[in-house]
């Protein structure tokens, strides 16, 4: 988990992805992010995520993959 303390700056700035990125090692084509504010998804995709939008928030925002009422709509597939 990254919070506030750990980066200088917060959403709708990248860093907090970036450090979570560099932090699990994972290169951002291969994370999907699920956010529900503008600004949430506008530093998702800006450090190069995929992201689907929650809620009446994310509606809409050109740059989200899907979009999702709440999580009772996702079936996960194991």
């Amino acid at each position: 988990m990254i919070a506030a303390e750990d980066v200088r700056q917060g959403k709708p700035n990248p860093e907090p992805y970036q450090v979570l990125l560099r932090t699990l090692q994972i290169a951002p084509e291969r994370c999907l992010v699920f956010e529900d504010s503008r600004a949430g998804i506008e530093a998702a995709t800006t450090a190069g995520c995929d992201c689907v939008g929650v809620g009446p928030n994310a509606s809409g925002h050109p740059d989200i993959r899907g979009w999702i009422e709440d999580f009772r709509e996702m079936t996960f597939l194991i």
